[in-house]
């Protein structure tokens, strides 16, 4: 079953109060700072030198036909369009808007996504949640009795916001259009199969997209082929940044390294969960190892925010724990074993507080707004 945007009486209050504010009202202590610091400045749009451009639109890049076109929904049919990059970064560790570009861009898909988020960095929260409304204040209202429902010591993973998923109609096309990007990429034929000969129009995205939506940020944030290879798999990238860095855009770094907005985080996912170090990584990249790589989009005191492509079947938000103030701390939903640090000079100005937003900040129904793009 499909998890679909939000109830109808959330919905509804969601059209009347600022977004920031909303998540304000449903967390409290460390989680509610992360997102107020988007609400006061989310109106800023500080977008100077190269990253003054018309935002990219990844379903620009692809057609897609629908059985019943006035609602997106029904997907039946999808060709490529365009797959072309701009690849004009001449020197990434000269450009000093790169950084800010990877953040905006990423930021603006998670947005058309509805912004889903994963906390993933919560400690001592109960195993069933509390229902929190402005009357109940920051403890909430108990589901079921307090004394069977003790507060765990483990970090829990839950998502704070659901929003749109692979399968709904109003995102369908953008994953089609990271795909775009990848060059020799299946997906899409794999794709009309199960829409056409399959009878099954409308359905998910067979083949897992987390890197095409990675390949799609950094094409559009100008890089080059030889500066960052557009992969269908993680372990593409990271093997040829692990064979070649000196031509990279970015170079392999252990966990211990201080994050900046526009960097990677990495991880094994699955059979390779149990890759622990950056040394280890680069065997098993070589082996094309199951991995997953989200961007860094915020550095706090005590959490590190990052935006990455099929997770919860979306663009999402993952709230992780830091270790120190700009490093990353493995848990077990991320067993994470290194970084990927962007050779770009470090801005202040990049990270989620001063994204460009297409509707946050701009319209007082967000939702709405979103909708008619």
């Amino acid at each position: 079953m499909t998890l679909r945007d939000q109830p109808l009486s959330v919905r509804n209050i969601f059209s009347r109060i600022d977004w920031g504010i909303l998540l304000i009202c449903v967390m409290s202590g460390a989680r509610a700072k992360i997102f107020a610091a988007f609400a006061g400045v989310a109106s800023l749009t500080p977008l100077d030198g190269a990253v003054a451009q018309p935002f990219p639109d990844p379903r620009q890049r692809v057609e897609v036909r629908y059985d019943r076109p006035e609602t997106s929904s029904g997907a039946n049919f999808i060709r490529v369009r365009d797959s072309q990059c701009r690849e004009n970064v001449a020197d990434p560790a000269a450009d000093a808007g790169l950084r800010r570009r990877i953040v905006e861009i990423a930021a603006r898909e998670w947005e058309a996504f509805h912004f889903p988020t994963l906390d993933i960095a919560s400690e001592g929260l109960t195993l069933v949640p509390k229902v929190q409304t402005r009357a109940s204040g920051a403890a909430g209202r108990a589901i079921v009795p307090d004394a069977i429902n003790p507060p765990t010591r483990a970090t829990l993973s839950r998502a704070l916001r659901l929003g749109l998923v692979e399968d709904d109609g109003e995102v369908i096309a953008r994953i089609g259009g990271y795909w775009a990007t990848v060059p020799g990429q299946g997906a899409t034929a794999t794709q009309n199969v199960i829409w056409g000969r399959g009878g099954w129009p409308g359905a998910g995205w067979a083949q897992p997209w987390s890197s095409a939506f990675v390949a799609w940020v950094m094409c559009e944030a100008g890089l080059t082929r030889q500066q960052f290879m557009r992969a269908s798999a993680h372990a593409s990238y990271l093997d040829a940044i692990f064979s070649a860095p000196e031509g990279s855009a970015f170079f392999p770094a252990d966990l211990h390294t201080r994050l900046s907005p526009g960097d990677m985080v990495c991880a094994g996912r699955s059979d390779s969960k149990d890759i622990a170090t950056i040394d280890e990584a680069r065997i098993a990249a070589a082996q094309g190892a199951l991995m997953h790589c989200d961007i860094v989009v915020g550095v706090m005191r005590d959490r590190i925010l990052l935006i990455g492509g099929n997770v919860m079947n979306a663009i999402a938000l993952t709230i992780a724990p830091s270790q120190s103030t700009g490093r990353i701390r493995s848990t077990a939903q991320r067993p994470w074993f290194g970084v990927l640090k962007l050779k770009a000079p470090d801005d202040a100005r990049a990270g989620l507080p001063y994204a460009a937003w297409e509707c946050l900040g701009k319209s007082p129904d967000v939702v709405a707004c979103l909708q008619s793009r």
